[in-house]
């Protein structure tokens, strides 16, 4: 993938037609989505240029808290129209190339998959005896993603310097949060497309490894199951696998949600069997 890619017509018109019904949303810079089109055919050559000479900057981000259905607050980054706009253009070059890469035990935030397939794997692994279930879950995922660790990743699958040098000066913008501007030193913004492809970067030598090891698993997000047909057989799996995204991948675990546990009744992924 190159830069001249992302921004070719047609991907272009693919990302100003994915925002066709957000017509109010807007960032700091007060550019609504719906004005968005008539701003890039003023402001697209420059900003093109800007970026392809390595000279564009990234806008501030507000970081702004909701309240989910369940009650859950959550954190969202509030982009400026343009940056959503070419944050939008470069998702769907990256996902086009990197999901080819996934594991097929990886279910979260990809084309053709979600939570129904993720159940139905689990379901076919308790059919095969496999009823002792570890279950990790990652603390506060999308805040915990290293940036070191992502952009080698990243380095490694893209050989346009310039896309990286863009998809860095998202990873390290400068967010507003609780009207305090601090420069991003850690994780990804909430509430764009290529957020999620990102985590699924940072995951997949994970999964790879789980697969070479042999475990049943599926992984959604930050929830991983790995399905297991002794409790014996879990604790090795538990520890190897905890060590391992300690070590590696440098990430912490929610202790309240992780564990062993036998039987069918478990809640997994909002459903339970």
């Amino acid at each position: 993938m190159v830069l001249e890619d992302v921004f070719s017509d047609e991907n272009l018109e693919e990302a100003f037609e994915s925002f066709a019904d957000k017509h109010d949303s807007h960032g700091l810079d007060g550019v609504k989505l719906s004005e968005l089109r008539a701003y890039w055919e003023t402001n697209g050559k420059k900003i093109k240029e800007s970026i392809f000479n390595g000279t564009y900057k990234v806008g501030a981000v507000e970081q702004r808290q909701i309240v989910n259905r369940k009650g859950k607050k959550r954190t969202i980054s509030l982009m400026n129209s343009i940056d959503r706009f070419i944050f939008r253009a470069l998702y769907q070059k990256m996902a086009s190339e990197w999901e080819k890469q996934f594991s097929q035990y990886s279910y979260a935030y990809q084309n053709n998959k979600g939570v129904l397939t993720a159940v139905e794997q689990a379901a076919k692994y308790m059919e095969e005896g496999k009823d002792w279930s570890v279950e990790l879950d990652i603390q506060n995922f999308f805040d915990n993603i290293n940036h070191s660790i992502i952009i080698s990743k990243l380095k490694a699958g893209i050989e346009d310097v310039r896309v990286l040098d863009l998809l860095i000066a998202y990873l390290t913008c400068t967010l507003l949060d609780d009207h305090v501007f601090h420069q991003m030193e850690q994780g990804v913004l909430q509430g764009g497309p290529l957020s999620p492809l990102l985590a699924n970067v940072y995951m997949n030598e994970l999964d790879h490894y789980m697969e070479k090891q042999g475990y049943s698993f599926c992984r959604f997000g930050d929830d991983i199951n790995i399905y297991c047909s002794t409790y014996e057989e879990a604790t090795v799996a538990f520890s190897d696998v905890t060590a391992r995204m300690e070590k590696i991948e440098q990430l912490p675990l929610n202790h309240g949600k992780t564990g062993i546990f036998k039987g069918i009744n478990r809640k997994y992924l909002g459903y339970r069997f």
